[in-house]
């Protein structure tokens, strides 16, 4: 097993096979620490709706589902989610041709 414990999917604790989905899972830990400076899951509220902007908090759901299946397929597809996420909560990306 490979990995550091606080970013690995619930699938890599328990020795099961992983895909990219498991990625997706540490993408999502990633993003919920620079909304919030905590890992979710830390106590029982880091993981509230309230606590993060309202566009990312169903990008950031999706990508911390327990179950593989419920997650991003792709890094694509999250892209695919998560640009206009950021757009909704003003934070720019990349300029859109006029």
């Amino acid at each position: 097993m490979l990995g550091t414990l606080a970013y690995m999917a619930p699938e890599q604790l328990v020795a099961r096979e992983v895909d990219q989905r498991a990625d997706l899972y540490a993408t999502g830990v990633i993003l919920a620490e620079i909304l919030t400076g905590r890992r979710p899951f830390e106590d029982s509220a880091s993981l509230r709706a309230d606590h993060y902007p309202p566009a990312l908090y169903g990008v950031l759901r999706r990508c911390l589902a327990k179950a593989p299946e419920e997650r991003f397929s792709s890094a694509g597809e999250l892209g695919g989610a998560l640009i206009p996420a950021l757009r909704a909560c003003g934070a720019g990306g990349a300029p859109s041709a006029a």
